[in-house]
């Protein structure tokens, strides 16, 4: 089952009438997302791998990807990532100790 991400108007699709926006399909921890925007935060990912889970000083999310279309890498907080069709997004949580 695959969900699709709300669209913002400062989602990069520079003022494209809805018709007209690119959907590309992403996967959250194994989860299917279909997409209209062209880059996701450090927070977006977060929310859409832990929906409603409340952030605490001794929270830590450790998000990496991968893509056929690029090299892997991670995004880091305060960071964001240029979408491409059909990455793997993998978010954890680790405590800090």
């Amino acid at each position: 089952m695959s969900s699709t991400i709300e669209v913002h108007p400062d989602d990069g699709n520079h003022g494209a009438s809805p018709e007209h926006k690119k959907e590309i399909h992403i996967f959250i921890n194994t989860r299917e997302f279909l997409v209209q925007k062209t880059k996701l935060t450090y927070q977006d990912l977060v929310d859409f791998a832990y929906p409603g889970d409340v952030p605490g000083p001794d929270k830590v999310y450790e998000i990496t990807y991968s893509s056929e279309h690029g090299p892997d890498g991670s995004v880091g907080v305060g960071g964001e990532v240029k979408l491409k069709e059909g990455m793997v997004f993998n978010v954890g949580i680790t405590n800090r100790s």
